[in-house]
């Protein structure tokens, strides 16, 4: 047995994992509820759950499957400038769809959904479709030099991993976008924010903020492990592209508990009250875990983590407050991603002291252990302060301690990983340009970004509300 393990070891990790997924994917589709229910359903799900399946075959062969000793793999020339502009537009894009999909549910909250509501040329979407228009520029600029390239598709992709890698993830959040309004049209409206459609588009964004990681990292060269004071500016675009994931996963993950004004049905869809309670830690320490462990083995910088859930939570509060979403009816909040700093402040500490080892396996287990202590304790006692719910009790609390260190543990392996496959797959090259261009380049990139936010305000503050 264990030899077996051992020969086919890369194998079965990969069909474990997928496995793994699969059953989350469904664990979500049943607590986040349906209009509709009947084999219509379980066809719509069993569709969009290929899909998934499909894109993660297709990076599996591209880049993880074994190939004959006699292929040669050519990097590709590469351009600091072309990468940094990639990396900056990237952020904007994921900047526009988080402004977009946040305004989008502050607008449903104030003025309704369903047929008394025509949102589909709204403003909060049409932000997301400019944002889904450079997400396919970014998938054809990934595979035009890939197709222009030599050797067969494996060897193409290898030869330039990160515009590969861009090239699925953009094409991914093309195909999945325009399934959440044909689901609507399919199965009505949503009951939970926790829909197949809203967790497809979150994987999507994810993906490409996680590959404009790995480009903005191939800008600059690898960096032993170090402190905070050792982050580089360019490092910088890094916390603020992992920020965005925390933006996403957050609004599509926890909105729901945070939103609560009283404990029972009535105050939101029956669906809600379907899920266990033990659920909402497990769910902070699960993109505590993802994130975090992303954020320090990809800049391999202690007190990233934290960092990165400072920045999320400043962006959160500035946005809440640029679409006055805090009062009624819209009635959002940052209660999240306050609960989600003692977990990723107990992550640095963990690797603060673990400096000399951080990619062991007793490392990485020892994160896990730390995010949910730090979860169940600190961020327990700052729950109980400002949500009425989920409750911290001797009933609940075996559970939420179970539960979240079998996530706990699972998420802060898969995310090390993820961090230290994009580090490796970075591969910065020094070109012919010079540090001052590549200087250049980012400046007028970060001048971009302000224009376009300058823009963004424009186009909110004159927005006109929907005639209900």
């Amino acid at each position: 047995m264990i030899d077996f393990w051992q020969r086919n070891q890369s194998r079965l990790s990969t069909l474990l994992a997928t496995l793994g997924a699969v059953v989350v994917l469904l664990a979500l589709v049943h607590w986040g509820g349906s209009a509709t229910v009947g084999p219509l359903l379980y066809l719509g799900v069993g569709i969009l759950i290929a899909v998934i399946i499909i894109f993660g075959a297709a990076v599996w062969w591209l880049y993880l499957s074994p190939m004959p000793a006699n292929r040669v793999i050519k990097p590709a020339a590469r351009s600091t400038s072309t990468r940094q502009t990639i990396s900056v537009l990237m952020l904007i894009s994921g900047l526009l769809f988080s402004i977009g999909a946040l305004w989008d549910e502050v607008w449903h909250r104030t003025y309704g959904v369903g047929a008394a509501v025509d949102d589909f040329f709204w403003r909060p979407h049409i932000l997301i479709y400019i944002s889904i228009g450079l997400v396919a520029l970014f998938a054809f600029v990934g595979l035009w030099p890939i197709m222009q390239g030599r050797g067969d598709m494996r060897q193409r992709f290898r030869a330039e991993p990160i515009l590969g890698l861009l090239a699925l993830a953009c094409g991914f959040q093309v195909v999945v976008t325009p399934l959440d309004p044909l689901w609507h049209e399919l199965y009505g409206i949503d009951l939970t924010a926790w829909s197949l459609p809203h967790l497809m588009l979150a994987i999507g964004l994810v993906s490409v903020m996680m590959v404009a990681v790995a480009v903005q990292l191939s800008c600059v060269p690898a960096a032993s492990w170090r402190f905070l004071r050792g982050l580089r500016l360019q490092e910088v675009l890094v916390i603020g592209l992992l920020a965005l994931v925390i933006l996403m996963l957050t609004q599509f993950g926890t909105t729901e508990w945070e939103n609560l004004q009283s404990i029972g049905i009535g105050q939101t869809s029956d669906a809600f009250w379907q899920r266990p309670e033990w659920l909402y830690p497990v769910v902070v320490i699960t993109i505590a875990a993802f994130v975090g462990m992303v954020a320090l083995h990809t800049t391999r910088v202690v007190g990233a983590a934290t960092l990165v859930g400072l920045t999320c939570l400043l962006a959160r509060i500035v946005l809440l407050v640029g679409l006055n979403a805090m009062p009624p009816p819209a009635s959002l909040s940052f209660k999240t991603h306050l609960i989600l700093l003692p977990p990723l402040i107990a992550l640095d500490l963990w690797y603060a002291f673990r400096l000399r080892q951080p990619s062991t396996s007793a490392t990485l287990l020892g994160a896990a252990v730390a995010i949910v202590l730090a979860t169940l304790t600190v961020g327990a006692f700052i729950t109980t302060q400002i949500m009425i719910y989920p409750r911290f009790n001797a009933e609940t609390l075996p559970l939420m301690l179970v539960f979240g260190l079998i996530m706990g543990i699972a998420i802060s392996y898969a995310g090390a990983h993820l961090g230290i496959w994009l580090r490796t797959h970075a591969q910065y090259t020094a070109d012919t340009e010079t540090a001052v261009q590549g200087g250049r380049v980012f400046a007028i990139g970060l001048g971009t970004l302000v224009a376009v936010l300058a823009f963004v305000t424009i186009f909110i503050t004159t927005a006109t509300p929907p005639i209900v």
